[in-house]
């Protein structure tokens, strides 16, 4: 493993979790489609953008992310997002991209499923739900859906 990249398996306490999930993957939440995950040709897939170019974008953000900000330290997040990415009958790998370069990347995954995040010419990191991966956004990176439960959910966050 890189000194570029940091996995912590059970970020959250059991209490924390189970109160992220009760928000995340109940009914209620809103989930907003978006044709392409990265770019033209990518897959299709659900989201909820928290934080957009530092700017509040859903009330959900208030749930959210004081779980992250008080342990990883964040005074400044350019972007907060939730993934949703269905279950297919294939596994599909998503497209290479970076989020922002200038920036962390902080995603925990809230499932568990054979779907993965791979880092160029790093590892791949298989999603576990309540692993938490950190990694330099100048690190290029892809993702993917998964085929052995309904849904493979994360959330992504792009910090200083």
């Amino acid at each position: 493993m890189s000194n570029d990249v940091k996995i912590i398996d059970n970020f959250l306490n059991d209490k924390e979790l189970k109160e992220l999930e009760e928000v995340v993957l109940a009914g209620y939440f809103p989930w907003f489609w978006q044709d392409t995950i990265t770019t033209e040709g990518d897959e299709a897939f659900f989201y909820h953008l928290l934080i957009n170019y530092n700017e509040t974008n859903s009330e959900f953000k208030e749930v959210i992310m004081p779980y992250f900000e008080n342990k990883l330290k964040i005074n400044n997040t350019w972007r907060a997002k939730v993934n949703c990415y269905p279950k297919t009958d294939e596994l599909k790998i998503h497209n290479w991209h970076f989020d922002n370069v200038e920036y962390k990347i902080a995603i925990l995954y809230l499932t568990d499923d054979d779907g993965y995040t791979e880092l160029k010419d790093i590892e791949k990191i298989k999603s576990k739900k309540n692993r938490l991966v950190l990694f330099n956004g100048n690190i290029e990176h892809r993702s993917t859906g998964c085929t052995n439960t309904k849904r493979r959910v994360n959330i992504n966050i792009n910090y200083k």
